[in-house]
Order: structure tokens, then sequence, then C-alpha cells
């Protein structure tokens, strides 16, 4: 089972980011995946298809009361002022696939029009997408646009999609305008599915920017290092993970006595990610993933790690491979240096990015220029490309650095508006409660139930004793009974002046 949390933005940022701050509003069974063996086809008919159209039709059942409200409401307030109040959807916090799913593109930014192979670009910025627009684009193609005025899709009379005569050019349209024409964040009078939709920021940056950072690390010393000085494949692998065992990991003396790491009171390292390296390192042309149980935090750790364990991390074996070969070719330089740039670039930028004290127009001012220097810095210190001919470090998730600013602009400090704390309560209460059984897959839902019960029951309980005026979402919205597992639509009651 998934869950979806609302909470306000009109609290603080400090009780905002507290579990009493949400409410539940609604639950959905998790996708069977089984059920793709059972629509082979593509397209149209697709399973991915599919999953899709139930996903927004989960959200057109949960946004159902914000879309039919008329007008502002006279609400009692938790000072006991009646106020004349709108209630509004402001944002939204989601995890790549899920923001993907909500505004119905993947893989691209959700902000801007710019190309994949320019998700480094820094001189010019692409224009800014509105929802608007792409909701035309993607009406048009679903008529016919792109296959010589032939509808692609068409409607039945209850609003159910079907086959137009242009069905079988569906699939190539679909990748190129997004995967669904009947968006339902569209409905909502005032909300812009490319302004307001955010990626939180555990996954954008911890398991986005630095692992990809991580492989491209590797990727230039096997480039410049290894294939150069005719070093065994995976060298780098191997220093670097001594190094991170040295200081976080037990190590034992030429006596066989074990002892602590030189640092390990410093930084909570778990073993896992202490092998991060070799988890990348197995292929470094493919897409950088860690094992599951890399925790976010540790993948933030292993970046404060970064410039300690890369500093001169093949000085003397460069130094004596130049002084053999002195004459006999262009000398070998260690890359280290560079590579510790890029860190400590990323990492001033991480640590006001997660700032909490506040932004000021000088910090906004330092994130964009801090985010320009680490792109270029990139581009001159891992100057390499993917299968597709991008950037190795032009992802999306990175291009999403441009738009820090703008984002704390309109939400303040995005620490706060982290998922982590409505994720943490579903691991705990819902997906580890449904595994601690060994009486069948019954039980298991039995479990599940009655956890889903104590954690929207405790939610509720604490919401409405901290915050009375939250009860005024419950009661809109407790009819609603479908979302998706870490979204979470943030509320705003905005008091309308009236005289």
């Amino acid at each position: 089972m998934d869950w979806c949390s609302v909470s306000l933005l009109n609290l603080h940022e400090d009780v905002r980011s507290q579990p009493a701050a949400w409410v539940p509003v609604g639950w959905i069974p998790n996708y069977d995946e089984s059920l793709s063996t059972e629509r082979p086809c593509r397209g149209f008919e697709s399973d991915a298809s599919r999953k899709a159209n139930l996903f927004h039709e989960c959200f057109r059942l949960l946004l159902k009361e914000l879309v039919d409200l008329k007008g502002p409401l006279d609400l009692t307030w938790g000072d006991g002022v009646n106020r004349r109040s709108v209630i509004c959807l402001g944002g939204f916090i989601g995890d790549q696939q899920e923001t993907d799913r909500v505004a119905c593109q993947a893989q691209v930014c959700h902000r801007c029009h710019v190309k994949r192979a320019d998700f480094l670009e820094t001189k010019v910025r692409a224009p800014r997408k509105t929802t608007w627009e792409m909701k035309q684009l993607q009406l048009e193609a679903a008529a016919g646009s792109h296959s010589r005025g032939r509808a692609v899709v068409e409607w039945d009379a209850d609003g159910r999609r079907r086959a137009g005569p242009g069905v079988k050019s569906y699939d190539r349209i679909r990748k190129m305008f997004g995967h669904l024409v009947r968006n339902a964040f569209w409905a909502v009078p005032g909300f812009c599915i490319y302004s307001m939709c955010m990626r939180d920021p555990m996954h954008q940056i911890d398991h986005g920017v630095i692992v990809f950072l991580l492989r491209a690390i590797l990727w230039r010393y096997m480039e410049t290092v290894e294939k150069q000085l005719g070093l065994a494949a995976g060298t780098a692998v191997t220093k670097l993970t001594a190094r991170i065992n040295m200081v976080l990991g037990k190590r034992k003396d030429d006596e066989g006595r074990t002892f602590k790491g030189m640092h390990d009171t410093l930084i909570q390292v778990s073993k896992a990610t202490r092998n991060a390296f070799e988890d990348i390192g197995k292929n470094v042309f493919t897409t950088p993933k860690l094992h599951s149980s890399v925790r976010a935090t540790d993948v933030r750790h292993l970046l404060l790690l970064l410039p300690l364990i890369c500093h001169n991390l093949f000085s003397s074996e460069a130094a004596q491979h130049n002084e053999q070969n002195r004459g006999a070719g262009p000398p070998v330089e260690d890359p280290s240096q560079a590579i510790v740039m890029v860190c400590i670039i990323l990492l001033k930028w991480y640590h006001l990015y997660r700032s909490s004290d506040g932004h000021d127009s000088e910090d906004l001012a330092e994130l964009d220029r801090l985010a320009i220097m680490f792109f270029e810095k990139c581009k001159e210190v891992f100057p390499y490309f993917n299968g597709v001919g991008n950037w190795i470090m032009g992802t999306d998730k990175v291009h999403f650095m441009l738009h820090a600013a703008s984002e704390i602009m309109k939400w303040g400090s995005i620490i706060n508006c982290s998922a982590e704390v409505v994720e943490t309560n579903h691991k705990t209460w819902v997906k580890e409660q449904g595994q601690n059984t060994n009486q069948g897959a019954s039980s298991a839902k039995t479990m599940m139930k009655n956890s889903m019960r104590k954690v929207a029951s405790m939610e509720l309980t604490q919401a409405m004793a901290g915050e009375s005026v939250t009860s005024c979402i419950h009661n809109l919205m407790i009819d609603t009974c479908r979302a998706p597992a870490s979204i979470h639509a943030f509320v705003a009651l905005n008091p309308s002046r009236s005289h």
C-alpha cells in the first residue's frame, strides 16, 4: 500500500517539517507488475500506458474536491475566527519517477525546454515550460497534427480513451510529447505542474548528482591513469575503497590486532556504502547504481569524504612513470587535484542549498554561480560522453541545480520540503509491517491494513491536536481515497481580503 499526505503552506517551515503537520488523505495498492506479461503490446494498449492512466485516474479522484471548489469559502481558522479563504494546491513533491508521471514526460527538465544534450549548458537558458503550452502540444499530438491529420487518440462519451485511425503512430508521438493526454493536474485552477512540481532533494542530489559524480571520477581515472600507466583495470576502485576503509572501517596491523578506523567517529557510513566504488566500477559505461541498502544519508557522507580520499590518489605512480619514461612522451598527470576541485565546488553548493538558516539575495546569486562553475568544471574534468552522445554528467537531475535558486524563492528552504519524514513513516508503519509475518499473503494484507489504520490515526490525532486548521483540509479531502507513495501535496489556505 502507498499513501499520500498534505500539509499547509501557511505553516512556518520548522513546523511544516514535523510529522504532526502532515495529514494522510489517500491510499492506493501497489501496481501488480505481473500484469505486464498479459499486455505485451506497445503504444496505446501497452502496460506502461495503462499504468499511467490508472495513476492519473487515482489523482482525478484525489483532486476532485479541489477542482470542484468555486470561489472563496467561509472557514473557521485555528484561532476561532471566521475568514474568507481560498483552498488551492500549492506544491507537489515527488521522486524522479513520480515527478515524470505527474508531468507526463520522462527524463527531461520539468522547468524549461532544455535539450538533453544541453543539460550542462550555462550560457543560454532555455525558455520555461507552462501547463497551457504543454497541454496544447499533447492535445494537438493526440488529434493527429503530426500524422497527416489522422487522430491518434479519440475519446468516447464517458471520457475513456480509444484507438483512433492513427493509433500505430501513437507510440512515436507519445515519446515526443508525453505519456498521457488527460493529465489530472490540468483541471486544478491556477496550478502549473511545470512550476510547482518539485523533485525531492533527497533523491535529486544524493542518489542523482553524487552517484553520477562517483562514476565520472572512476571514468577519469580509467582514461587518464590506468590506461596510460598500464595499470590493472579497477585500480582506482581498489585504492579509493581502501582509503574509505582506512578512514572509517576496521583495520588490522602486522600483528593481527584490530583497530577502528582513523576517523570512524567523524562520520557514520554503512559497510555497503564503503563498497560504493566497487558497485559502480563493475562497468562505468552503464547507469551507476548503488546497493539498495545504501541510505541517502550515507551518500551525503560519502560526498564529504571525496576530497580526502581522492587527494593525490595516483601521484606516486605518475611521478615514477614520468621519471622512467623521461623524454619518451608527454608526462602523465594525476587528475586528482582537478577532481578534488569539482568535489569541493559541489560541497559548497550543497551546503548552501540545504541551509536551514534562510537565503538572501546574495545566497541565491552564489547558488547560481556555484552551479555554473560546477557545470563548466564537469565538462572540463570529465569530457566524456555516454552511448547516445550526451555528457556523462549531463543528466536531468544535475541540470536541475540551475533551478535551485528559483525553487528556494518559491518555497523557502528546500530542506524543510523534503519527503523524508513521510517516507520514513511509510516504511516503518506500512512496508516493514507487511514483511513481519510468515503466515502467507492473506496475513500480510491484514497486517498492512492494521498498519495503515494505526499510522492514519496517529497522524490525524497529532495534526488536529497541534494545528486545528488542518482539520479543514481533512474534512474537505478525507472522502478521497487514492494517492501514491512519497508524493505529498501542499495545500495552502490563503485568506482573501474583504472590506
